[in-house]
């Protein structure tokens, strides 16, 4: 029986540390800088950083050694750095990218508007409504 739980211990480890090794082969960074990078760039290092949080956390014998060790700093602030370069690679590099991506399906809807005004006579769908389309209700005796 103490056989078994060294080698499930093991196990546990040899998991965390594959882990760990996957998100260090996918970081383009091996250490959190502020240097410019593209956007792919950004997406590899995020997915890195919650990788080697998550080794920290997976893989423990029970709910509250996964919270404690949640809860540690190291984990938090890679967690942290992880999301931050998600957000890094899913913003628009420049102010002029970020203006159009508010200004194009703006303007794009606005002309959808006019067209389908121009579309209709008055601007507006007329709506029919006459008794003979409504269904009556009858109640059965």
């Amino acid at each position: 029986m103490p056989a078994m739980l060294l080698l499930s211990m093991m196990r546990r480890e040899a998991a965390r540390n594959a882990l760990a090794a996957v998100a260090q082969a996918i970081a383009v960074d091996v250490f959190p800088t502020r240097r410019k990078r593209s956007r792919p760039q950004h997406f590899r290092n995020g997915i890195a950083a919650v990788l080697d949080a998550s080794s920290e956390v997976a893989f423990r014998p029970g709910l509250l050694a996964t919270l404690f060790y949640a809860t540690r700093e190291r984990v938090r602030a890679e967690l942290r750095y992880g999301v931050d370069e998600f957000r890094r690679a899913a913003t628009p590099a420049s102010k002029r990218e970020r203006l159009l991506l508010v200004a194009v399906p703006s303007a794009a809807a606005g002309v959808a508007l006019v067209i389908r005004a121009r579309r209709t006579s008055d601007g507006f769908e007329p709506v029919e409504s006459s008794e003979e389309q409504r269904p009556a209700v009858v109640l059965a005796e």
